[in-house]
């Protein structure tokens, strides 16, 4: 296992900034951690500031992700009004956010190819 990866149980932990961070080094995009302000930045041209990288709270920033890797949610009333997100059946992550439980179902997924 990679330093960038992590065990189910941890990942079911992690939400916020932490999050996306680790999200980011799954998809291999590239960012900065201000681990002092809790926030991920990623730079969209050069010639721009940094931009704040949320996409475990940010739909504009999650959307493309969730359709790029085709992820599911539902919304389970069985799961204490939990959200469930799938790929492909076999990673399957809940959260009581839909993106949260999408942007770590994404993050597994990355850690079991």
């Amino acid at each position: 296992m990679t330093s960038t990866q992590l065990k189910f149980q941890e990942l079911d932990e992690l939400s916020g900034a932490e999050l996306d961070y680790q999200l980011a080094q799954a998809i291999g995009k590239k960012v900065t951690f201000d681990v002092k302000q809790g926030i991920v930045y990623h730079q969209t041209h050069q010639k721009l500031s940094p931009r704040e990288w949320c996409p475990s709270k940010s739909w504009a920033q999650a959307g493309p992700l969730i359709e790029k890797y085709q992820v599911d949610l539902i919304f389970e009333w069985e799961l204490k009004n939990k959200w469930t997100a799938m790929i492909d059946l076999k990673h399957k992550s809940h959260s009581m956010s839909a993106l949260e439980a999408a942007m770590k179902t994404i993050v597994l997924s990355h850690q079991n190819n």
